[in-house]
């Protein structure tokens, strides 16, 4: 990596921390930031102390009319917005609401950081956009160099704390009831809905932005080289327990939202703007944050949603264009050789289902040296937050022996959180290796930005989860392992399951499924692992594939989908009056009936069939279930 690529980037990091994280008032930004661009032309020189003399004189237009005509219409777009920043910014330093000329303060206040944070980071957008200068600024390292870690904990900070502007991408209400409510338990029966919602900051769009921009640079290797090096995927998520109130509430809401909020690419999320200080004319909601860019951490804190606050069309397109995926999936066939490549002739040695509370983590070892790959690497994110101090659950034993593994690729199941978040925990080295899932149009952004980053670092494979109107297939042909006398000793398939009337969710239905079969000893072994796919669309695959149906099919180890869930057609495993036996059947949740993890009825079906446990019966020394092969 050659110094000059490296130094650009580092320059780039410096002025994002100073203007996007830091906000250093315009009166730096003018005489620092532009003097540093105008000095290279001397006849601008004597220029800017005039407009730097008129910006003390607060003569403010004639400063931004010129800068605005030398620096495109970016600037000109802001004008308003900067001259009442100047005007106000003598009232931000000791401020109280005694001194402040305005009613209502608190929101006031949150509109001037907002209009603040929006001219800097415009500012810098400006000078990214004007490449060439950059390497003639000559800016103070006011700040150390921060890593990619330290960055991230700014954004949050500012999050926190009101700084930035915020949004929330929220389920649509409208569809999210019916599979997400529970009640609060036997001394409160009132029904409850628990909300998982992405967070994003201007500032984290920016942050990504520029970063996703330098990984995509065709002429500069070492520039591209030091932002991927640089960079890792964070998460930043409100986890919502919302009671009937303010579910109407906050549906009601959504519905005035709605003209102007659509995407284009999913209409199951819409885009709020929030805020975590307490203004007027908002909802409040309680739950807790959670942050990560290494390791794992929550925080219980209220959420304010502006109910009445439109979000602009600019501002969802920014989203949509800062994190959309251009290149095409996989054909099934390309998809399915990719994964055989990985594979290779071997058979595996072991399942082991990691104790992670409400979460997927499955690594599938081959061999005895601890290679292997994982399907799925999630983490327990959604327990209901009034039990986030008291909870019993504790999984950082677990995390430290499953980012000890020695995976050579990733499958994912779908793009869910509960699915990925372990990644939080993992070095650089697991984003070296490929990922294979299906695509993730409408995941979560937090998802989005992971697929991102792996998309730039050529490591992710995606295959369409519909073809023809229908989603349920056989992935490719099976992957056959044959032994040196050329009989098959065992074989993988990969299916994708199809959307169901019992789960609202088309990213669970139509999620990978994996079933693994070895023919050791003669005997067939057969070991079913079903992510959130439902039984009722993974026999949708099945019968397209003219294969039969799970209650007619021998299975000897079944991973139980979506954690035991009720919205699974659990009734479809023992359909058939000869019931198939089976060995066990792992679960991976909680073991708390009160919010269905798992559910009661669908447990007394397993049983029919299989031995049940959950993972959070796991030996505390192992914490994992381990399928021995």
């Amino acid at each position: 990596m050659t110094k000059v690529g490296k130094s650009r980037m580092e320059q780039e990091i410096n002025l994002f921390i100073q203007l996007g994280l830091r906000r250093i008032s315009l009166s730096y930004i003018l005489d620092s930031v532009f003097e540093g661009m105008l000095k290279e032309k001397e006849i601008f020189y004597y220029t800017f102390h005039r407009y730097y003399q008129c910006y003390l004189e607060q003569k403010h237009w004639a400063i931004f009319e010129e800068l605005g005509y030398l620096y495109e219409d970016k600037a000109v777009e802001n004008l308003c917005y900067i001259s009442e920043m100047i005007t106000l910014l003598p009232l931000l330093h000791n401020v109280n609401s005694d001194l402040f000329p305005f009613e209502n303060f608190e929101k006031k206040m949150y509109e001037i950081c907002i209009l603040y944070e929006k001219i800097c980071l415009d500012i810098m957008d400006i000078i990214f956009q004007h490449r060439k200068n950059i390497e003639h600024l000559k800016l103070p390292l006011i700040f150390k160099a921060l890593s990619n870690h330290n960055i991230c904990h700014e954004m949050f900070r500012d999050a926190l704390n009101g700084r930035t502007k915020m949004f929330i991408q929220m389920p649509d209400l409208e569809r999210y009831e019916a599979a997400h409510k529970y009640n609060y338990g036997r001394e409160n029966n009132e029904e409850g809905i628990i909300l998982q919602c992405s967070l994003l900051t201007l500032q984290m769009i920016h942050y990504d932005s520029m970063m996703f921009t330098a990984m995509n640079s065709d002429n500069d290797s070492a520039y591209k080289e030091s932002a991927i090096e640089r960079y890792h995927p964070y998460f930043f998520t409100f986890i919502a327990e919302i009671k009937r109130g303010q579910y109407e509430e906050l549906k009601n809401a959504q519905k005035n939202l709605k003209r102007n909020n659509l995407s284009g690419e999913d209409d199951s999320y819409l885009w709020m703007e929030c805020t975590f200080i307490p203004i007027q004319e908002s909802i409040s909601i309680n739950g807790y944050v959670i942050q990560s860019a290494s390791p794992v951490e929550k925080i219980e804190k209220p959420l304010y949603i502006l109910s009445g606050t439109e979000i602009s069309y600019d501002d969802i397109k920014l989203i949509v264009d800062t994190y959309e995926i251009t290149k095409d999936c996989e054909r099934d066939d390309k998809f399915n050789q990719l994964i055989k490549d990985k594979i290779g002739n071997r058979m595996l040695s072991s399942v082991n289902v990691y104790r992670i509370g409400n979460g997927n983590c499955i690594f599938m070892e081959i061999g005895d040296d601890g290679e292997g790959f994982f399907y799925d690497i999630g983490f327990n994110c959604k327990h209901r937050p009034r039990n986030l101090e008291r909870g019993p659950y504790n999984y950082s034993e677990s995390m430290r022996k499953i980012i000890k593994n020695k995976p050579s690729f990733f499958i994912l199941s779908h793009w869910d959180l509960d699915h990925i978040l372990g990644i939080s925990a993992a070095g650089k080295n697991y984003f070296d290796v490929d990922w294979f899932a299906p695509d993730c149009h409408d995941a979560c952004i937090d998802a989005k930005r992971l697929a991102k980053y792996l998309d730039y670092k050529n490591h992710l494979f995606r295959v369409e989860r519909k073809i023809k109107s229908k989603s349920g297939r056989l992935i490719g042909e099976p992957i056959e392992i044959i032994n040196g006398e050329n009989e098959q000793v065992a074989k993988f398939k990969l299916y994708m399951g199809e959307k169901s009337g019992c789960d609202s969710s088309y990213s669970n239905c139509e999620g990978l499924v994996i079933e693994y079969v070895d023919f050791k000893g003669g005997e067939e072994r057969v070991v079913l692992m079903m992510g959130d796919v439902n039984y009722a669309s993974f026999d949708k695959a099945r019968e397209n594939t003219g294969e039969p149906k799970i209650a007619n099919s021998q299975i000897d180890y079944l991973i139980v989908p979506h954690h035991g869930s009720q919205h699974t057609d659990f009734t479809s495993l023992t359909k058939d009056e000869a019931i198939h036996k089976g060995k066990l059947a792992v679960i991976c949740c909680t073991n708390n009936v009160i919010i269905n993890r798992p559910n009661k009825e669908h447990v007394e079906e397993l049983k029919k069939r299989f031995e049940v446990v959950t993972t959070e019966e796991a030996k505390k020394d192992e914490c994992c279930i381990s399928i021995p092969l």
